[in-house]
């Protein structure tokens, strides 16, 4: 995670270059990787989690390599990561009297996972959105001994 003082952006650069042969080791080597204080990439992480627990089911030794169906999908898991890289999140929450102030609030649900985002769009007399920031975020994934989301 990088801050553009420019622009007053959040931006994520993501090198996974030296990727060794997919193992539950490996992959949960590459989710500990991605450093997100913030939880900005809470979508991103959190399907990187659901595909760690098929690998907890499919009972696996940490240094087993991943059977070749699973090692496609993992790849192809990875190789999504560089779209990461475009992304640019404003920082700036600090609004005018003269802005109108809307909070969005979204989340939704699965069997595998929980997500949730509050975000704050500002909009100018004119009409023009100047910052969408978010404001909190939260992403769970179910517990697969218990088959809930807690």
């Amino acid at each position: 995670m990088n801050w553009s003082h420019l622009e007053d952006y959040f931006l994520f650069k993501v090198n996974l270059t030296d990727v060794p042969i997919p193992t539950k080791r490996t992959v949960l080597s590459v989710i500990a990787r991605l450093y997100d204080p913030l939880g900005l990439l809470g979508p991103v992480i959190c399907k990187m989690k659901i595909f760690m627990q098929s690998l907890w089911l499919e009972g696996l030794n940490f240094d087993d390599p991943l059977p070749p169906s699973i090692a496609s999908d993992w790849n192809r898991l990875v190789s999504s990561l560089k779209a990461l890289e475009v992304l640019k999140i404003p920082r700036w929450i600090l609004v005018d009297n003269n802005q109108k102030i809307i909070l969005h609030c979204f989340s939704d649900s699965s069997q595998a996972a929980f997500g949730a985002v509050i975000y704050i769009q500002c909009v100018l007399p004119d009409g023009k959105v100047k910052t969408m920031a978010d404001i909190d975020n939260h992403t769970s994934v179910a517990n697969i001994r218990f088959h809930k989301l807690t």
